[in-house]
């Protein structure tokens, strides 16, 4: 279930893992101004200090992949 950005903020704080939609939510609601500077900073704080586990990592990358325009080279 996906939450608000401050209820994600405080699972990671208290040391959950994060499901892929939640870490989504984080991304394009930053990407897309719905997050502010301030919210964003707070999760990452809370990202650096619990740090993510291997999935958590993937969603992220994906969801930062997903997030701006790709470019194609061939």
């Amino acid at each position: 279930m996906t939450k608000t950005p401050f209820e994600i903020t405080h699972l990671k704080a208290s040391g959950a893992s994060l499901s892929p939609p939640q870490i989504e939510t984080m991304v394009t609601g930053y990407t897309s101004g719905e997050i502010s500077d301030s919210q964003m900073t707070k999760w990452l704080e809370a990202v650096f200090e619990q740090g993510m586990d291997h999935a958590e990592t993937l969603a992220y990358t994906k969801s930062m992949l997903d997030s701006g325009v790709r470019l194609d080279f061939s």
